[in-house]
């Protein structure tokens, strides 16, 4: 086992400045993040008008910032782009491939970053009539998306990650094997939200040995049912020992990400408090 690395998600910066968080306010933000112990960072563009501020020189800034801090990014979250993934009509647009496009730009002052992740929302259909031969369709269109948005991420070097919430069109873990059957494995992996996996029913020690080699990052969180947020790990439901246990036995090497989303003046303390919890369970894993 290599060396391991502590990274936190796109929640950070959200919990500290809301969904509306600049380049200037990410940037600022990592000499906080490495004075908690983290060596790494995910990038994120969230909302589909932030992304012109990012190409036109926002990246740029993050990258000094990052390199004053000492911080390396693990991944380049594209959640903007669940935009051409929610609704039947959103599929039938082009909105995600030029978009890739941008992504590859922004990641250009990071060669060492290979991974984009694009989300795969809760899938909308309300007031639409589906039957199966659309149904086909759809997926047919969705695979195709996908597998666009896949070579153009290969073509410059870099790897597609899918970030599956509840309800998508995917349809979870299954899906992803379907999926890869019919456009190839290629550079396409996923994107572990552990919070995601638990409240999709997935047997979650599971994930881990099923796409051994293609999880290619990490949104650590845990999930309690009487709670809407995402809590620090150990606060939840999820079964801990066992995930890590898995993870490390199918040979992950990336990131360990935190994915924390808590009140701003609490952002510290819960991503200090999870970073010794993860810790803890990497330190003595257990299983058999």
């Amino acid at each position: 086992m290599g060396e391991i690395k502590f990274g936190v998600s796109p929640a950070y910066y959200i919990s500290r400045f809301s969904d509306n968080f600049t380049p200037e306010e990410m940037g600022t933000s990592l000499k906080d993040i490495k004075a908690l112990g983290f060596s790494h960072f995910q990038l994120e563009v969230f909302h589909p008008w932030m992304l012109k501020d990012w190409v036109k020189g926002g990246v740029t800034l993050v990258a000094g910032f990052a390199e004053k801090a000492g911080l390396t990014p693990s991944q380049f979250v594209g959640h903007f782009l669940l935009h051409g993934f929610i609704t039947p009509k959103a599929l039938e647009s082009s909105f995600g491939t030029e978009e890739m496009r941008s992504c590859v730009e922004i990641l250009r002052p990071f060669p060492d970053c290979t991974v984009i992740t694009v989300v795969i929302p809760t899938f909308d259909c309300k007031g639409v009539k589906i039957d199966v031969y659309h149904y086909r369709w759809l997926w047919d269109r969705f695979a195709e998306k996908i597998r666009i948005m896949m070579d153009i991420a290969g073509e410059n070097g870099k790897k597609l990650a899918l970030e599956v919430l509840p309800g998508s069109i995917l349809g979870g873990l299954q899906g992803i094997l379907r999926l890869t059957e019919k456009i190839g494995t290629g550079n396409l992996g996923y994107n572990f939200d552990t919070g995601h996996a638990w409240t999709s029913r997935e047997c979650i020690e599971l994930i881990s040995p099923m796409l051994a080699g293609r999880i290619f990052g990490t949104h650590l969180k845990d999930i309690d049912p009487g709670e809407s947020r995402s809590l620090r790990p150990g606060k939840g439901a999820i079964p801990w020992d066992s995930l890590v246990w898995s993870l490390l036995s199918s040979e992950y090497a990336g990131s360990w990400d935190l994915e924390i989303n808590c009140d701003r003046e609490k952002t510290e303390e819960e991503y200090g408090r999870g970073l010794e919890f993860l810790k803890s369970k990497l330190l003595t894993p257990k299983g058999e």
